[in-house]
């Protein structure tokens, strides 16, 4: 082998060495992204959400406009109880 061939060998390890440790760097400074940008992401989330069943989240607001502080937090608790027990009936349906 000639002596520019294993220049050019060498060199292509280097780069690809390097390459490397660039692609770690990048993931890690994307993480940091990642998790500073979970907030706007469950935003974004939500947004979506009341976008897609607009008529349901205005019944929704209605009913705690309607409701008033006390009685909308006694309301949430109780819907939070049915919600957990669906989810666990739809857990068991899918099983059996």
């Amino acid at each position: 082998m000639n002596s520019s061939l294993k220049q050019l060998i060498a060199r292509r390890e280097a780069l690809v060495a390097r390459c490397a440790e660039q692609r770690d760097q990048l993931g890690q400074a994307i993480e940091g992204v990642r998790r500073g940008a979970a907030p706007y992401q469950v935003a974004a989330g939500a947004w979506h959400a009341v976008k897609s069943r607009p008529l349901s989240f205005g019944l929704v607001a209605l009913v705690a406009a309607a409701a008033g502080p006390r009685r909308l937090l006694s309301m949430l608790g109780t819907a939070l109880s049915v919600y957990s027990l669906v989810r666990r009936l739809a857990r068991l349906g899918r099983r059996g």
